[in-house]
């Protein structure tokens, strides 16, 4: 029998990920003890870590390639990513594999706990640690959640006052919006005519083909309004000026999610017997449309992850400002008829 000092083992406090170091608290895996490792693997092939966190400190939010679990041993804090919930002494957070999750601390007493892993290598065993920050899932979030913000503004409020219930109102609204639908075809092509590499020029080859003509859905006489027009400008600069990835986040994390949710939200408020093709299809395209090229996100670091949002945020500002002008013209316009 003998006992062992938790300062004996070796500390782990940052890992690197690409061209950044990642610091994750301070982690102290058993293993590195060498009369823990030979006890441990004796008895099972379980792994077992110690980790803490300071008061201020995250473990930015992760995933692993095995099932995990975590037994607070002191302390409280709070889990994020799939799923948030304080933490505290006594509780124990099982994570199956893939799962996103992190911790945070903001209380004096810190956190602390047992990390456990049941099968395989332990998640600091070799020098390819088995921690992925999965930056792209977190952005969609970061733009779903930006959604869901603008879900509150005047240009989704109208299909709350009835207007696709009403054939001379819908007409109207769609002569508005088709100044912005005809827009967003012009920027689609500088997208097209802007890219290179060719796994993206195959993606977006994919999404532009889907999209052609969407515009000549919807009837009526071409129309321009000036803030429409330099809105829409401001996305077409986007796609000429801005890399590949950029350009992605913009068209479908930003413009087609926001399209994914007005036009689901929209064939539920329109009459169901004389849903119209416009509403139809696009309901049924645009959530694959949300999430084309996720894949090609998954090696972003956390400084493109953090210009990423900053950027995703400014494009909502500058189509929440876009899409309000739509509703403004279109009340503006059912006012002056009716």
């Amino acid at each position: 029998m003998q006992v062992i000092s938790i300062d004996t083992l070796k500390t782990i406090t940052h890992i690197q990920q690409g061209d950044q170091e990642v610091y994750i608290g301070q982690v102290r895996p058993f293993h590195s003890n060498e009369s823990l490792m030979k006890y441990i693997n004796h008895s099972s092939q379980a792994r077992f870590t110690h980790v803490s966190l300071a008061q201020g400190e995250e473990h930015k939010p992760h995933m692993h390639d095995t099932n995990s679990m975590l037994i607070v041993t002191e302390g409280k804090g709070a889990l994020i990513g799939d799923l948030s919930k304080e933490v505290k002494k006594g509780d124990i957070v099982c994570i199956p594999k893939g799962a996103v999750h992190g911790f945070q601390c903001h209380y004096p007493e810190g956190l602390e706990g047992i990390s456990i892993q049941f099968e395989g290598e332990g998640l600091f065993d070799s020098e390819e640690k088995n921690i992925r920050f999965d930056y792209s899932k977190r952005l969609l979030q970061h733009n779903m959640d930006l959604c869901k913000a603008f879900e509150l503004s005047p240009f989704f409020q109208l299909m709350e006052e009835g207007i696709f219930n009403d054939a001379d109102k819908k007409t109207t609204f769609y002569q508005n919006l088709k100044i912005w639908s005809e827009k967003f075809q012009d920027i689609l092509f500088a997208r097209q005519c802007s890219t290179i590499d060719p796994k993206f020029k195959t993606l977006f080859t994919e999404h532009i083909l889907e999209e052609i003509g969407h515009d000549k859905l919807l009837k009526g006489k071409t129309k321009w309004d000036p803030i429409i027009d330099s809105c829409g400008d401001w996305f077409m600069v986007k796609m000429l000026q801005s890399d590949n990835i950029e350009k992605l986040v913009i068209t479908h994390m930003v413009l087609e999610l926001c399209g994914d949710v007005f036009h689901t939200k929209a064939l539920k408020f329109a009459d169901q017997s004389d849903a119209d093709d416009y509403l139809s299809l696009h309901a049924h395209l645009d959530e694959g449309h949300a999430h084309m090229g996720s894949e090609l996100l998954g090696h972003i670091n956390e400084k493109q992850f953090d210009g990423l949002c900053d950027l995703s945020e400014r494009a909502w500002k500058i189509l929440e400002i876009l899409l309000n002008r739509v509703a403004e013209l279109t009340v503006a316009e059912i006012n002056k008829k009716f």
